[in-house]
């Protein structure tokens, strides 16, 4: 298959009562995907964020106006990404960053293999030298 990843990739992050800090991720997301479903399982709500996404036209905001937990959220987010066409689901939570050219390199690793269902990113433990 001859995929191209920005008409193919819809990207979720799910949000818990998030900073403002969130947005520069949303951000990132919606530069490398055709859409983004910020779905949001918190309770209060952080207008500023809202109000600043809601300026991004890839954006979907879905309000859960409850925790109903990561996996239901996701699921949220896959189940519009079939209806919405999408081949590819990117997902992230609000702590998680895409780094310079995760997205490509995502996509060389599933062209390699069209049989491949799930790809993932080195997983990297910011300012921590081991697990121990």
């Amino acid at each position: 298959m001859n995929y191209e990843p920005i008409s193919n990739l819809s990207s979720v992050i799910v949000l818990f009562h998030p900073q403002d800090d969130v947005y520069d991720n949303i951000r990132a997301l919606s530069d490398n995907s055709s859409k983004v479903y910020v779905i949001d399982n918190s309770v209060k709500k952080n207008i500023n964020l809202i109000t600043k996404i809601s300026h991004i036209s890839n954006i979907e905001y879905v309000d859960n106006k409850k925790n109903l937990g990561i996996a239901t959220a996701l699921n949220i987010a896959g189940k519009r990404a079939i209806e919405d066409g999408y081949l590819f689901l990117l997902t992230m939570d609000q702590d998680s960053k895409i780094t310079e050219g995760m997205v490509k390199k995502l996509f060389e690793e599933i062209k390699k293999d069209d049989s491949i269902g799930i790809v993932a990113p080195q997983y990297h433990l910011l300012g921590r030298d081991s697990l121990a």
